[in-house]
């Protein structure tokens, strides 16, 4: 996996996954089959961002987690649009949540 970030804080993940194996996926959340798993967005309001994706059809596939315990503000959910892309939102800019 590799992090990469541009100096005004946009981020991209990459992942190249050995074990398990490549398969193509069918319901949300095999991240270890082929196509694009997700992506993300910055929401500093995500119970709120998160309750208009719902309302307009969208669904919550994952609780809302801190993404580091030291710091329970910095948090995370995955939700999906209604045509079932997965998306993440973050709290914080991408290149905040690893620090």
């Amino acid at each position: 996996m590799a992090h990469l970030a541009a100096p005004d804080g946009v981020g991209i993940e990459l992942f190249q996954l050995i074990d398990p194996p490549h398969e193509h996926r069918n319901p949300e959340l095999e991240y270890w089959k082929s196509g694009t798993f997700h992506f993300c967005m910055t929401a500093p309001n995500i119970d709120e961002t998160l309750d208009r994706i719902v309302a307009l059809g969208g669904r919550q596939i994952s609780r809302s987690w801190p993404r580091d315990p030291a710091d329970p503000t910095k948090r995370m959910v995955y939700c999906t649009d209604p045509w079932g892309t997965v998306i993440e939102l973050y709290t914080h800019p991408f290149t905040c949540m690893y620090h």
